[in-house]
């Protein structure tokens, strides 16, 4: 996910184990799928992320709704992590975890993430092009897009894989040649 916050060092090692188990007992594409589906309910409820940062609910009680709440939708050695981030009072960094497990399992799986911002949405034919072009630029088996509208850029698109930026836009260009300009008439 080529967000731009920085994921705390504690959440690093997390990550790692939580990979490591996975590789040890085969289940990396099972965890996958647990990781997206909380990622999911933390983005989608408000509420559900409140309730796991509320200082007053006991770790207990936390334990126990998410227990409730994930019993049937994730697997037990995912529930079993997300219990050991509530004893070690780490359930503050999920996002982070989140964010540095999937970092990890995308380099492992070779998949790179483009987030792209463009002047207008673009078609799923576009889509499909760009990402197999990014494919060939970037040796990635798989490229996923994360999509976004700056009207700001006039025409175009702008690319970030990475630290890589790809700046296609008219108002990159046209800033490009302000400075080119600028630096002839001086």
């Amino acid at each position: 996910m080529a967000v731009k916050t920085s994921i705390p060092k504690i959440a690093h090692p997390y990550a790692e184990a939580l990979m490591a188990l996975g590789q040890k007992t085969n289940t990396v594409d099972c965890i996958n799928k647990d990781v997206n589906i909380i990622s999911v309910l933390l983005n989608e409820s408000k509420d559900f992320k409140s309730f796991l940062l509320n200082p007053i609910i006991s770790v207990k009680d936390k334990q126990s709704v998410v227990k409730n709440i994930l019993h049937d939708q994730v697997s037990d050695n995912f529930l079993r992590f997300l219990l050991l981030l509530f004893d070690r009072k780490r359930i503050a960094y999920l996002e982070s975890i989140i964010q540095a497990y999937l970092e990890l399992s995308y380099k492992q799986l070779s998949i790179k993430i483009a987030e792209v911002v463009s002047s207008s949405p673009l078609s799923s034919d576009q889509q499909i092009a760009l990402i197999e072009k990014l494919k060939v630029m970037t040796g990635a088996t798989q490229v996923k897009l994360i999509l976004r509208i700056d009207k700001s850029l006039l025409g175009g698109l702008t690319i970030q894989i990475g630290s890589q930026l790809i700046d296609t836009s008219i108002k990159g260009q046209l800033k490009l040649m302000a400075s080119c300009l600028g630096s002839q008439v001086a």
